[in-house]
Formats: C-alpha cells, sequence, structure tokens
C-alpha cells in the first residue's frame, strides 16, 4: 500500500496516534535535508566568489571586506544606547514551562563599505542574511512581577513592530509573567563582510551592493569570511544528520508497524 492511501485510512479510521507520527518524522527529516542543501549551496557561493577590492570591483557577484559606516542616520539599538548598521531584537514571555516568542524585528541602514581603496554603497533588503558575533549579543531577563528597565519599557512603549494589546501589555511595569530581551546588533565602523551583486547605481555615480539575483543571496556578516565559511559548514553538515537520521526513525517505525 503506497503511502498516501495509508495515512488516508489513518486520517478516516482516527488511529491516528502510531500511523501517523512515522510520516511527521519522515516530513521533518526532508525539511531538514531541504533546509541542509540550501545552506551547502550558500557555502559554495561565498567559497567560490573571491573577495575583491573596492577599486577592482566591477558589475556582478561582489564580494567586499571593510569598515562600516551608515549613510544618512544610524540604527539605534533596540533595548540600550549605541549606534549600528544592523539591529535585531526578540521578545518572549515564559509561561507553563514553555517560551513564546511575542516580538521579534530586525532594522537595518544603508551603509557604506571602506577597505581602504574605495568605498561602495551596499543597500539591505528583507531578504538579507545577517550575521552577528557573539561579542554584540545583550541578553536581559525580566522576572514576573519586575518592572523592565527604562529604555526596554520606552523601547516597548514607542514601537509599532510591538503589538503590547495582543502581547498581554508587555510594558506594564507589573506583568505576571517571566520576560527575556534579547538584542543583537553591528556596531558603526564594524569590518564587515558583504556578499552581493554591484550594479551601477541610479545617477551613474558609481556601484551599488544589493541582492544577487542569480543566486538571490545578500549576506552581510560581522563575521570574517573564514568565519563564515565555517558556520555555513558545521550547519550543513548537522542539518543533513538530523535530516537523515528522522527519515530512518520515520521508515523504522512503519516497517514496525507493519
Amino acid at each position: 500500500m503506497v503511502w498516501w492511501v495509508e495515512l488516508g485510512a489513518a486520517l478516516q479510521s482516527g488511529n491516528l496516534g502510531s500511523r501517523i507520527v512515522p510520516y511527521v518524522f519522515i516530513l521533518g527529516g526532508l525539511l531538514f535535508i531541504w533546509e541542509g542543501v540550501r545552506e551547502w549551496k550558500r557555502r559554495r557561493l561565498v567559497d567560490d566568489t573571491p573577495t575583491e577590492t573596492v577599486r577592482s570591483a566591477a558589475a556582478g557577484r561582489t564580494e567586499l571586506e571593510g569598515a562600516g559606516t551608515p549613510i544618512g542616520e544610524p540604527v539605534e539599538r533596540p533595548f540600550a544606547d549605541g549606534e549600528c548598521l544592523v539591529a535585531r531584537y526578540r521578545i518572549d514571555r515564559a509561561g507553563g514551562g514553555s517560551s513564546k516568542t511575542i516580538a521579534t524585528g530586525t532594522r537595518w541602514t544603508a551603509f557604506e563599505v571602506d577597505d581602504g581603496t574605495g568605498t561602495m554603497r551596499v543597500e539591505p533588503d528583507d531578504g538579507t542574511t545577517f550575521e552577528f558575533d557573539s561579542a554584540h549579543r545583550r541578553e536581559v531577563r525580566v522576572d514576573g512581577g519586575e518592572a523592565e528597565p527604562p529604555a526596554i519599557a520606552e523601547f516597548c512603549r514607542a514601537s509599532s513592530e510591538v503589538d503590547t494589546q495582543a502581547t498581554g501589555s508587555v510594558t506594564r511595569s507589573y506583568f505576571a509573567h517571566d520576560r527575556r530581551y534579547i538584542e543583537w546588533w553591528i556596531p558603526v565602523g564594524t569590518e564587515v563582510y558583504v556578499l552581493g551583486a554591484a550594479e551601477l547605481s541610479e545617477d551613474d555615480s558609481g556601484l551599488v551592493l544589493r541582492r544577487d539575483d542569480t543566486s538571490d543571496e545578500f549576506i552581510v556578516s560581522a563575521l570574517p569570511r573564514a568565519e563564515v565559511l565555517s558556520r555555513t559548514g558545521h550547519g550543513v553538515e548537522s542539518l543533513l544528520f538530523i535530516g537523515l537520521l528522522f527519515i530512518g526513525l520515520g521508515l523504522y517505525a512503519l516497517v514496525a508497524a507493519m
């Protein structure tokens, strides 16, 4: 019996406990493998793209490393003072033995990369892969019944990205649940690694780095190129291993149920 016929029979009989679990494992394994293949393609892209200097860069796929300086106003850190190129935050609420993310967001600005031979404008977009180093991650925990630090409370009140009504009023001074506030940021002046496509600007003033349409990738990282490669490589191995493990468990459960 093919798997979709068996699954349909299980749905009709209502006996899903032992019969649907193998398919869940197999589907989960396929998703892990799909993500692993995606990460492998990203690693190959980074590995196959040589780092250029701004002076020698031409239109097309381009990889640069240099100091990032905002064009116009920099981004403010979410939960503390500080100017940055990119900032990300997440708000979690704990209760009942579990944790739930109630708000998350990423903010960025266009910036210039200066590698000593010149500067190039970088324009991130909604699909950009941002990577942060461990030195620029901060976590604040607030116990139930305690007040948020003033900077966090002000951010939540002012931010349109935080729906205080839907999340149970995270800005109240006394809130029943434990909360966790996490922020990541890339400070102004950080040596960044960027990979995208260099295009001629609309006013013909020079090249601008944007998303690479061929690979559909755009990476802005606070990590050096070698670490970007290393981190992506470890992720590929883990994702493929977990995917194969899940598929193996699912197939074993199917055979055992026959």
